[in-house]
């Protein structure tokens, strides 16, 4: 598969605010005796880029919208504009007041700014989710002009009875999309966002400290706006482009229903322009977090970097836009500007992507946290959960690194400061894993940043694994509470059914824990009903299934129903399992007619299967087809369905460098053109299949095929049982 290599960073952009007053004179309200003046202070973050296509700071005006409880919710009394609005010389402040009736029950202030007309919607008595979802923005392919709305609240839990000072926050109710060429072989000449939403609610349903954690959209919104296509010259295109927040798509919607960004550029030297994809795909520092794809929250900035081009993309944007990110290999940062992960300073700031980083399981194992401040530079140092640093361990500064006094990480600053990598010096070992502190200081600020190195643990969790128990390759029937096998698996699976019921690698103590795994099966072949697997995590079609189309339909929807659910499908010759390889997308597959053997896809494989808690898998091997027949299908075609492949044919010429197994990980689906990858060496050809021992069915670090294999199982246990 070819790659284009990009960088998603997420900025909250923060605003801590003030007290604000507001002149009543137009407006009806309760006849209580008495006026208090609220004094707002409404302080932004220096904003990036030398030009802006809005003002994404400044605030030109502004509303008080003032919320009394009654009990049970809080209800619009009335509004009040802000007068005196001054921006302080020289730094990102605002001051200005408001008259605000005295009353001695708790309020609830809504500081709207720069929303203009929009607050028109509210009136007295609607209740806060009424407003919410009445004030409301239109947007269009053209964007926000001038300035962007933000908002922020207050409350008074006893009233306001005299004049008052107030800290608030304010938060844009927009997001920004920023896009950076770093490839040498790749000019990037557009960049256009598809799919956003046509209206903006100026509110948020719900603050969690000063960042949302979901999108507010309100109900009628439509998301239907394709922005304007923005022409890119110097390489980047920065602070031209916000848009509207967007909800994470349903499942059997989320290609065509995500926003996404399209960005268009030639490749190596070609005159001809093509675009590619680019998902909203936030991410923890390892593999994309599949539950919040397509999500774009307001008050980030999504800073999208290309690194590297592999490959022309499509002919048009517009094709690009509902194809799969086909020709992207996504590595994303994710910045939550929380004030968690924000320090504060007067007018200085100092804040992190992350406070946690979890690396995996095998020595060289990395990941990063984004650092931003405004000021010059800053320093590091291993230190205590406390942020006590150890003068003996530091300071790392831009461009350095520094190993962990106990010999557990290595800490790298990029030269720039912009980024911090960790990496393992050692394989995971629980007798001496344990977690290190970087204490990051700059000024009078200092975060701590906790490492650790740890697998995933599901305790009295089961993966259920179900699958016909007929024919070739099957993988029998352990049933829970079943002391001996129903069935057992096929010999031509045998290797890998052993390799995951046994404890060592997949149990309560094993090097992938979880309280087991069961395998059910049910003896058909071409139905498959869907008691057989409407409580498994992972359905297996065998070489000897081929499902009938109404079954197929409906295993498809079963899977689209949980982000958790995996499908594996066996397509060994053009009978096996052919409804379901056509529904799936692939209309052409070839079948070897040699016992060459076949190979690992190397560099071209997923990461979870060249990284993961077994190992790493960076050597070229190969398995042996046992007969003469096994099943690939075209590079093209798969990638334009977004597989990435595993192992590859090398028998024919019409079959070598084609995909004999690859798994869609955001479909779920992994496809094996030969049962023979799930088997045990039983024809006795050594260093080919699985290579399982008959006494252990213990993974071996030293065998490449098993660590891909355990690998590949790793991170299928994740999908399933890992959080949403």
């Amino acid at each position: 598969m070819k790659y284009l290599k990009y960088t998603l960073f997420l900025l909250a952009l923060a605003m801590a605010s003030g007290g604000c007053n507001r002149d009543t004179a137009d407006y009806t309200v309760p006849g209580e005796d008495g006026t208090a003046k609220l004094r707002l202070k409404v302080t932004t973050p220096g904003t990036r880029g030398a030009t802006r296509a809005v003002a994404e700071e400044e605030v030109s005006e502004i509303n008080v919208l003032v919320f009394r409880y009654t009990g049970s919710e809080y209800v619009l009394s009335y509004i009040v504009p802000g007068y005196a609005i001054t921006a302080t010389t020289g730094t990102y402040d605002y001051e200005f007041q408001a008259r605000i009736l005295t009353s001695d029950e708790p309020l609830r202030l809504w500081l709207l700014a720069n929303a203009g007309s929009a607050v028109d919607a509210a009136g007295a008595g609607m209740t806060e989710e009424e407003v919410k979802q009445a004030v409301t923005m239109a947007y269009g392919a053209a964007g926000f002009s001038d300035v962007l709305p933000m908002t922020g609240s207050v409350d008074f839990d006893d009233g306001i009875t005299a004049d008052e000072e107030v800290d608030a926050v304010l938060l844009r109710s927009a997001a920004r999309v920023d896009v950076v060429n770093q490839a040498d072989n790749f000019t990037l000449t557009s960049v256009r966002v598809y799919r956003a939403n046509d209206l903006v609610q100026v509110i948020p349903d719900a603050v969690s400290g000063n960042a949302v954690t979901a999108a507010s959209v309100p109900g009628g919104a439509e998301q239907d706006v394709d922005t304007d296509t923005f022409t890119v010259t110097g390489g980047s295109l920065t602070a031209q482009i916000y848009i509207p927040e967007s909800a994470i798509p349903d499942a059997a919607d989320r290609r065509l229903g995500a926003t996404a960004v399209v960005v268009g550029g030639q490749y190596d030297g070609s005159t001809e322009t093509t675009y590619y994809r680019m998902d909203f795909i936030p991410d923890d520092g390892g593999s994309p977090d599949e539950a919040l794809f397509g999500q774009v929250l307001r008050n980030h900035l999504y800073r999208f970097v290309i690194q590297e081009v592999q490959a022309p993309g499509w002919p048009t944007d517009d094709d690009a836009s509902v194809n799969p990110s086909t020709g992207i290999d996504v590595e994303i940062e994710v910045w939550d500007e929380e004030t968690l992960d924000m320090v504060f300073d007067d007018y200085d700031y100092f804040g992190v992507s992350g406070r946690t980083v979890r690396l995996g399981y095998p020595a060289g194992s990395t990941g990063y946290i984004s650092v931003d401040t405004s000021l010059d530079s800053y320093e590091a140092w291993w230190g205590d959960a406390d942020g006590n640093i150890d003068p003996n361990a530091g300071p790392i500064t831009p461009g350095g690194n520094l190993d962990d006094p106990g010999s557990l990480y290595n800490a790298a600053i990029s030269a720039d400061g912009s980024r911090v990598a960790f990496t393992t010096l050692a394989a995971y070992d629980e007798s001496t894993a344990e977690a290190a502190y970087l204490v990051l200081v700059a000024g009078r600020m200092r975060i701590v940043v906790t490492v650790t190195q740890a697998p995933a643990d599901y305790g009295d969790r089961n993966l259920i694994i179900a699958n016909s128990t007929y024919g070739i390759g099957t993988w029998g029937d352990y049933r829970l509470g079943v002391d001996n096998p129903i069935t057992v698996a096929g010999e031509r699976s045998r290797g890998l059914v052993n390799m995951l019921l046994r404890d060592t690698n997949f149990g309560p103590q094993g090097t992938v824990r979880l309280e087991s795994i069961f395998i059910s099966g049910v003896g058909v072949t071409a139905t498959m009903p869907p008691v057989a697997y409407r409580v498994a995590d992972v359905l297996y079609l065998t070489y000897d299934t081929n499902p009938q189309q109404s079954d197929v339909d409906s295993i498809l929807d079963w899977l689209a129903e949980d982000d958790h659910r995996m499908l594996v499908v066996q397509f060994d010759n053009a009978a096996t399992n052919n409804n379901m390889m056509t529904t799936l997308g692939f209309k052409t597959r070839n079948f070897s007619g040699a016992t060459t053997a076949y190979t690992y896809a190397g560099t071209a494989a997923p990461d979870f299967v060249k990284y993961g808690p077994f190992g790493t898998v960076d050597a070229a091997f190969s398995y042996k087809c046992r007969d003469d027949t096994y099943g690939v299908v075209a590079p093209s075609e798969a990638d334009a369905l977004g597989y990435i492949p595993i192992l590859t044919g090398n028998g024919t010429t019409t079959t070598t460098g084609y995909y004999l197994m690859a798994v869609n990980p955001e479909r779920r689906v992994i496809i094996c053109g030969d049962c023979d990858v799930y088997s045990n060496n039983a024809d006795g050809s050594s260093g080919y299949y699985l290579n399982l021992t008959a006494t252990s069915y213990t993974i071996d670090p030293a065998n490449p095929a098993h660590v891909m294999m355990g690998n590949l199982w790793a991170w299928i246990i994740d999908v399933a049982l890992g959080p949403d």
